[in-house]
């Protein structure tokens, strides 16, 4: 049976956007997207607080659990709440450097009990995960080149920083896509971002420098999985 909830409210773009929810995924009941966590099928992948799962051939839902609830609460970075990933990504729904950008918005269903699970719709990427490439369960675009990928990456993380005044502080490998045609970065996951418009320079800089430090890290980690696989 589908998981029941007391309660929920469905918000969409503005009615200007680009990328619209259809019909026949709006009329859903929370329950009835929530059902499709059953279906292996459907599955895409998961992080410490979501799992993912696709709806259509273009959409896919992150099904959030409220670790703000949980008796363990303490132990987490509980991250933003669905609201505030939401507001990123639609933010940046319109927002490209190159060929490099994130997902597109599409909605949020938002549970009004305390406690119950979130879900944030979004375009469905035609994309790998670069830390799944990394780990050799996904197989690396043809189209794929890496100092052309980490050069567009670095190039959007400084627009995201200086256009948008957005840092996503949780820039790992998990967190970035490649797109199977261009081989070009789709960078996710915006649970742990903030706004640093109203901050100090002086915080502005650390924010901003611990994105940078983190695709150098990545790069590097990419570099070294490389050199590994060539000594086998």
């Amino acid at each position: 049976m589908p998981e029941r909830l007391n309660s929920a409210k469905l918000i969409t773009p503005a009615p200007n956007s680009l990328y619209q929810l259809p019909e026949s995924i709006a009329r859903r009941t929370l329950a009835e997207l929530l059902h499709i966590k059953s279906d292996p099928a459907r599955y895409i992948d998961e992080g410490g607080a979501a799992t993912v799962h696709h709806i259509s051939d273009s959409i896919c839902m992150k099904v959030l659990h409220d670790r703000h609830t949980s008796a363990y609460s303490g132990l987490f970075n509980l991250g933003n709440s669905i609201e505030q990933e939401a507001y990123f990504l639609e933010t940046l729904s319109d927002f490209g450097v190159g060929n490099t950008r994130s997902p597109r918005y599409v909605g949020q269903i938002v549970s009004t009990v305390r406690g119950e699970p979130n879900i944030l719709l979004m375009e469905k990427l035609d994309a790998v995960n670069l830390q799944h490439v990394m780990n050799g369960t996904a197989i690396l675009p043809k189209s794929f080149s890496a100092k052309i990928f980490f050069d567009e990456l670095d190039r959007y993380i400084v627009a995201l920083h200086t256009i948008h005044k957005i840092v996503h502080l949780d820039l790992e490998a998990r967190n970035v896509m490649i797109d199977r045609e261009t081989g070009m970065p789709r960078v996710i996951d915006f649970g742990r971002s903030r706004s640093i418009a109203s901050l100090s320079k002086a915080s502005k800089v650390h924010f901003m420098n611990k994105d940078m430090d983190a695709v150098e890290e990545m790069y590097q980690k990419w570099q070294n999985c490389q050199n590994k696989k060539e000594m086998l």
